[in-house]
């Protein structure tokens, strides 16, 4: 008998990757849920803590002429980190397929996803 059985994967830095979409000005700017400095640092605490632990991190954007570019203390956190500026007129970052490849070449199988607007910008993830 699997002890493991019915149970769930625990998430760890050897099985997952973490996606930051949009954490630009321009779109924090419309943010109304919750406060605008919480929600910034949680997005710098939490590409810090991946890069601690060696977790990938997959960084998407839209729009940079427009929106500005990723948050530059994320950004500086992985200097040779490709940004992945969306080439598709969507919101959904995982239909740019550099952001979506860039996914699953990491052979990960979990992967956590943060966005400004997460009913749009992941919203057809499966």
């Amino acid at each position: 008998m699997n002890l493991n059985e019915g149970k769930l994967e625990l998430l760890t830095d050897l099985n997952s990757v973490l996606v930051l979409v949009d954490y630009q000005p321009t779109m924090i700017k419309s943010v109304s849920s919750g406060d605008k400095t919480i929600i910034k640092n949680a997005a710098i605490f939490a590409a810090k803590a991946a890069s601690i632990l060696d977790v990938p991190v997959v960084l998407s954007s839209i729009n940079p002429h427009s929106n500005g570019d990723v948050f530059p203390e994320i950004t500086e956190i992985f200097p040779d980190q490709e940004v992945f500026a969306r080439e598709i007129p969507s919101f959904d970052a995982f239909e740019d397929d550099k952001t979506f490849n860039a996914v699953k070449e990491t052979n990960r199988n979990k992967i956590v996803v943060s966005g400004l607007w997460t009913s749009m910008c992941f919203r057809y993830l499966t």
